[in-house]
């Protein structure tokens, strides 16, 4: 069963149980071969790319005061399209894992054509991933 299922099925009204389950953002088309050129992603917590030019990317929301990431929550990505993905994190933002062990502030990552990944943030702005 899944959470928002088991969330309905304990008296979440159905709309909060989606948002408390998190929620999908798909057939999106990444943009852009730099960062400010990017496709500024959502904060659905799967983010589904269909359409990926060549060097093409997408790149995290920008934090402030009250988010959009806390610690713990996580994001995952997945491309469909027919080439690499670029993933840039927000501003001043790393990613770690990967074979990246050293985070360099906004340096993207890649995902591979019909990949996906999972990152983690440990404090809303830099990830972990696998």
């Amino acid at each position: 069963m899944t959470i928002k299922l088991q969330l309905v099925a304990n008296g979440v009204p159905p709309r909060m149980a989606g948002v408390i389950g998190g929620t999908v953002a798909a057939v999106l088309t990444a943009a852009g071969l730099t960062v400010g050129a990017a496709k500024l992603m959502s904060t659905d917590v799967f983010q589904v790319f269909a359409t990926v030019a060549s060097g093409a990317g997408a790149r995290f929301r920008p934090p402030y005061s009250t988010g959009p990431y806390s610690p713990g929550d996580s994001v995952a990505i997945a491309n469909g399209g027919a080439h690499t993905m670029k993933v840039y994190p927000a501003s001043g933002g790393s990613f770690r894992g990967g074979g990246i062990n050293a985070g360099t502030a906004t340096i993207p990552m890649t995902i591979a054509s019909n990949k996906m990944t999972l990152l983690i943030t440990y404090d809303g702005l830099n990830w972990w991933y696998d």
